[in-house]
């Protein structure tokens, strides 16, 4: 047996867990619309459009915009530079191409696999910035009191401060370790 990685079960896998997580998936091609439906079919999209060029693409991302959807657009790195201003999000997979990429997020290793991972972690981004605030708001405004008030000195207020970043390190450091032990799928073809 010889086992390789294919990359359509491994894609169709990270729009099923998009789907999960509530998202709709479209998929939008310039290609013919036959070859189009087929591929989304085998990716297990059900939106699909094709025969659009880079105009439509726009006017696609423009209209859910204006009916309040936030669109997240992944692309290889040239479309993503060309729709960025249309897209609430752009990401364009790593490419070996010399020069920037114009995308709020690159995913390396020129795979998917990891979206469905990287949205759900930006789902709890704001609660951890707002907990990350919180652990260290009492001891910085306690070296801002005892500054201001005279009360502590460079040194003492320094302390102070480390104590405010150590707590939210520790914190940081303790949500990794638990996204560590999530079992990760593997996926064979033959």
């Amino acid at each position: 047996f010889h086992f390789q990685e294919s990359p359509l079960p491994e894609v169709a896998d990270t729009i099923s867990t998009l789907k999960a997580q509530g998202f709709d998936v479209f998929l939008m091609s310039s290609g013919k619309d036959a070859q189009v439906e087929k591929k989304a079919r085998e990716l297990g999209i059900t939106l699909f459009g094709g025969e659009l060029d880079l105009e439509a693409k726009k006017r696609f991302l423009d209209g859910l915009k204006s009916r309040g959807v936030k669109s997240l657009l992944a692309s290889k790195a040239s479309t993503a530079a060309d729709l960025a201003a249309h897209a609430h999000v752009t990401i364009a997979l790593e490419t070996l191409e010399k020069g920037a990429v114009s995308a709020d997020i690159v995913l390396q290793g020129g795979r998917y696999a990891g979206l469905g991972n990287l949205v759900e972690l930006s789902r709890t981004y704001v609660p951890d910035i707002e907990k990350s605030t919180r652990e260290a708001l009492v001891p910085n405004l306690l070296c801002v009191a005892g500054a201001f008030g005279g009360l502590l000195n460079g040194i003492t207020s320094g302390i102070i401060a480390n104590i405010a970043v150590a707590n939210v390190d520790r914190s940081l450091k303790k949500k990794l370790a638990r996204g560590r032990r999530r079992p990760r799928l593997i996926h064979m073809a033959p």
